[in-house]
């Protein structure tokens, strides 16, 4: 099981998800700065956020963005 992160608690779908067979469990966090910073330092595997916050970081090359 993989656990993936977001920044908006109200946005999530409940546990349980799966994308392609792997079985995703959602952990909130309290805004998108936490998360980018947890994400830049790979200790996210799976980091969802607005195109407005992951952009900057993929330009720069801190992250990569999924297809």
């Amino acid at each position: 099981m993989m656990m993936w992160k977001s920044a908006a608690v109200a946005s999530a779908p409940p546990d349980g998800h799966s994308l392609q067979g792997v079985e995703l469990t959602h952990v909130p966090y309290k805004g998108g700065g936490p998360l980018m910073t947890d994400a830049i330092g790979g200790q996210v595997p799976l980091a969802i956020g607005s195109a407005f916050l992951v952009n900057p970081h993929v330009k720069a090359g801190k992250i990569k963005a999924g297809d």
